[in-house]
Order: structure tokens, then C-alpha cells, then sequence
């Protein structure tokens, strides 16, 4: 004898989703201002609810991560390095994953010009940082992503 049980209880749960930054792709890269020596803007990076881009040249790094990222722009002043640091206040003993790729140029034509990835990287709680040397006048955009599903 067979004896099929059925649940004749159950919920269902209906919640929004994230929706996706204003600056979720190239077109609507948020303005970074560099400072002079110092801090200049802080950006707070959310990539829940961002998308991955289409018509974008796959990161040299963490290429397989890409489902989520979000864009930060700015315009060099002259000749120099510039250096960037990310704190991510929710590092503990591995970071979750972030990357960044440096492009120059403009949307949908790109040169690649530095890829930095933080996954596993292991060091002072949850700041990162990297360097790139840049030339006046010259248009860079960072794209900023995970590399886990989010």
C-alpha cells in the first residue's frame, strides 16, 4: 500500500527586489572629484539590485563576476598617480569579493588601464587600495563589482 501525503499549508511570501543604482551602467557613471593630496568624494557602494553591462570589454580580472556592477567616472587634471582606497566595513577575515577595473576613454570604447581584484585579500580589516597612473585630460571610469552572485 502507497500513501501520498500532500501539504495543505504553505505561505507565500511577495517582496520588491532591490532596484538597480542610478549609476548601474556607463552611461550614468557617478562623477568622482579627485582631491589634491587628500580625501575627495566619498562614494558609498551598494552593488544590490545593479546588473551586469552589456557592450562592456570582460574585466582582466574576476571576469566571471561581472552580474553586478556599478560605475564611478572622473576627468584628470594633469600627468600624476591616483591612488584609491576602499574601506568595506563588512570585512572580516576574507573580503567578500571586490573588484575594480580602471578603463579609459568612453563608454562602449575602451582601454583597459588597471584591474585590481580583493578577493581573498587578506590584510589591514577591510581597507584595500590601488594606483594608477593617469594623463591630463583624460576620461577614466571605474567599474566596480563582486565577485559572488548578489
Amino acid at each position: 500500500m502507497i500513501l501520498f501525503s500532500f501539504f495543505s499549508n504553505f505561505y507565500i511570501y511577495a517582496y520588491t527586489l532591490t532596484p538597480a543604482p542610478p549609476n548601474d551602467d556607463c552611461d550614468n557613471a557617478a562623477e568622482i572629484i579627485l582631491g589634491d593630496g587628500i580625501c575627495g568624494t566619498q562614494a558609498n557602494v551598494n552593488t544590490l539590485g545593479a546588473t551586469a553591462s552589456n557592450n562592456t570589454p570582460p574585466p582582466a580580472c574576476d571576469a566571471a563576476g561581472t552580474d553586478d556592477d556599478v560605475w564611478y567616472k572622473f576627468t584628470s587634471a594633469e600627468n600624476r598617480p591616483v591612488r584609491f582606497e576602499i574601506n568595506n566595513p563588512n570585512f572580516s577575515s576574507n573580503n567578500s569579493g571586490i573588484t575594480v577595473q580602471v578603463y579609459e576613454g568612453t563608454c562602449g570604447v575602451f582601454t583597459p588601464a588597471s584591474c585590481n581584484s580583493f578577493a581573498g585579500y587578506i590584510c589591514c580589516p577591510g581597507v584595500f587600495s590601488f594606483q594608477i597612473n593617469t594623463t591630463a585630460a583624460t576620461e577614466y571610469f571605474l567599474r566596480v563589482f563582486t565577485t559572488e552572485n548578489d
